[in-house]
């Protein structure tokens, strides 16, 4: 079927599953071009809903204390 088919379903036209050419009991499965499209919007929103939540809800100290604990932040979220 082709991503454009409209019986697909919504998420058969965001990720393409392929058979994996080293294990033919497993898929690949990757993101299709409109599928790259659907993460890059919704990170440009996350990131424009942050850039408006630090600038206009926090003061310069607030700011320069996230600024000190961002290091922190970082390794809680490579942590889990």
């Amino acid at each position: 079927m082709h991503a454009d088919d409209p019986a697909l379903d919504p998420i058969d036209r965001l990720v393409e599953r392929r058979p994996d050419p080293a294990d033919g009991r497993r898929d690949m499965i990757s993101a299709t071009e409109s599928g790259l499209q659907v993460l890059q919007s919704r990170r440009n929103a996350r990131t424009g809903q942050l850039a408006r939540a630090l600038s206009t809800r926090f003061t310069r100290s607030e700011l320069r204390q996230l600024m000190a604990a961002a290091p922190l932040i970082e390794r809680l979220a490579q942590s889990i």
